[in-house]
């Protein structure tokens, strides 16, 4: 009787213990997407991998040019003349017609966070991705996984990637889907340094 009194408050410690762990790293998790959701990123250089299903865009962002992001590579290649002409074309329109950057503090349910390995300081987490793009039923084919170094408590990556066919719009539907970042302290900031995608989108260049 006992043993099964003793066995039975260790499970109880061990499970208050993960529990502790857990809200200590979504701590980490939340702090971190506010610091970074808050700065801005302008001030850093980064590198960006894009592919659409159709190119690959290596661009370079430096706010020391005068044009400060720069077209580096076409599916591998340095790009010609009419190519560099139509990015810059396309990097000159108002900022308000551009794109938002993706908020991540929606992205990311903190709730959702699970631990799935851990060697050292570095834990790798699960959570379930939120996307206001992608219908209740294509979010659930999403999965997302964040590392943290829980020493210097930073977010070194987050990715998300789909686990099955989605359908974002009518008649609009594709097998692959990903998103990485990798983040960096510089000068005590944590500032996004690297971003890769795969989003089969139409495009041009």
């Amino acid at each position: 009787m006992m043993k099964k009194i003793l066995l039975f408050c260790a499970l109880v410690f061990l499970s208050h213990s993960q529990a502790s762990e857990l809200e200590k790293y979504k701590e980490i998790v939340a702090s971190n997407l506010a610091e970074i959701q808050a700065f801005n990123h302008m001030h850093w250089r980064m590198n960006r991998v894009s592919n659409n299903g159709e190119l690959i865009l290596h661009e370079a962002f430096d706010p020391g040019r005068s044009q400060h992001w720069q077209l580096i590579q076409i599916n591998g290649q340095q790009p010609d003349s009419q190519q560099l002409k139509t990015y810059l074309k396309k990097q000159n329109v108002p900022k308000d017609k551009q794109n938002k950057s993706a908020n991540l503090e929606h992205l990311i349910i903190l709730d959702s966070l699970k631990v799935i390995s851990q060697q050292g300081d570095q834990v790798t987490l699960s959570f379930a991705p939120q996307i206001s793009d992608f219908s209740k039923q294509d979010q659930k084919k999403l999965t997302g996984s964040l590392l943290i170094d829980t020493q210097q408590r930073l977010l070194r990556t987050l990715n998300v990637h789909n686990t099955d066919k989605i359908n974002p719009a009518f008649s609009v539907s594709f097998q692959q889907f990903m998103v990485n970042l990798e983040f960096a302290y510089q000068a005590q900031q944590i500032v996004l340094v690297e971003q890769q995608s795969y989003i089969p989108v139409a495009s041009e260049i």
